[in-house]
């Protein structure tokens, strides 16, 4: 068994306009690895890591994410889950954001057997921000757990979670979402959205939004839901010419699209909706 640094580092007054991307493989031989992001003063970076495994092992893979976003900065973490659905994957994150910094992290969950991710965004500084974008696609057996939760300390401080998803066949989500305001923190707001869309009767979507509060001026907000799509879409664009498959995969990618537009790189949004193709055509 291996383990892998890798240390990202954006230097004080860099603005990089260009995604950088890493990609990390899993195999018998490399269960684990670590990035750690370092984004220094007044800079600007965005960082794209990809996950895949080489071959059909059953293997548990465990990487985990450290971002130090100093002040005034801003940093982008997109993670994509590509593995193959043998593996056992826990993503383990964390984030420091200090005075007038922004740190945006979003998950696409495709891939594995079964996916556990932990985030904890630490809102330390002044006017810090903090926004969580998650979809997640569910199919077969596959078990998803998610666990994100944005603490404020600083002053003035934001935070958002939201959260997307599609549940097939025997698939269970287990979300939990926290928005903790500690003592210090007055004038933070946060909130967080979580909806599952279910596409089987065998489907599990549990969810627990959690507000925990010290501080009086502050203003949070929660909201998870699930439900079954609704039929009369899939019947107007049935009646549009698409076949009843084509018109499901076209809402729930729609739910998907305003993280997955957001990639800036061309050939892997178009891989990121085939595999979500493939997991829908699956499923039918």
């Amino acid at each position: 068994m291996t383990s892998k640094t890798k240390y990202i580092k954006t230097y004080k007054d860099t603005k990089i306009s260009d995604p950088m991307i890493y990609e990390i493989i899993a195999d018998k031989d490399n269960t684990e690895s670590t990035v750690i992001i370092d984004a220094e003063e007044n800079s600007k970076s965005e960082i794209i890591i990809i996950y895949r495994s080489k071959e059909n092992y059953n293997i548990e893979y465990k990487a985990q994410c450290t971002i130090n976003a100093e002040n005034n900065s801003f940093v982008k973490v997109t993670k994509i889950n590509l593995m193959n659905d043998s593996i056992h994957f826990e993503d383990v994150n964390e984030s420091f954001i200090k005075d007038e910094a922004e740190c945006l992290f979003s998950l696409i969950d495709i891939g594995a057997q079964t996916s556990s991710v932990k985030y904890s965004g630490n809102l330390e500084g002044r006017n810090s921000k903090n926004e969580i974008k998650s979809i997640y696609i569910g199919s077969a057996e596959k078990k998803i757990n998610n666990d994100y939760e944005c603490i404020h300390r600083g002053a003035k401080s934001s935070s958002d979670i939201s959260v997307r998803g599609a549940l097939a066949e025997n698939a269970v989500k287990k979300f939990k979402g926290t928005i903790d305001f500690r003592r210090g923190c007055s004038g933070s707001k946060g909130a967080e959205d979580e909806y599952c869309m279910l596409l089987s009767d065998k489907a599990r979507s549990i969810a627990l939004p959690i507000l925990l509060c010290e501080e009086e001026d502050v203003s949070g907000a929660h909201s998870a839901s699930s439900g079954k799509i609704d039929e009369s879409k899939i019947f107007y664009l049935m009646s549009r010419g698409l076949g009843y498959n084509e018109a499901r995969k076209l809402i729930v990618k729609s739910q998907f699209n305003e993280v997955i537009d957001e990639i800036n790189d061309s050939d892997l949004i178009e891989e990121i909706i085939r595999e979500i193709d493939r997991r829908l055509d699956d499923d039918r």
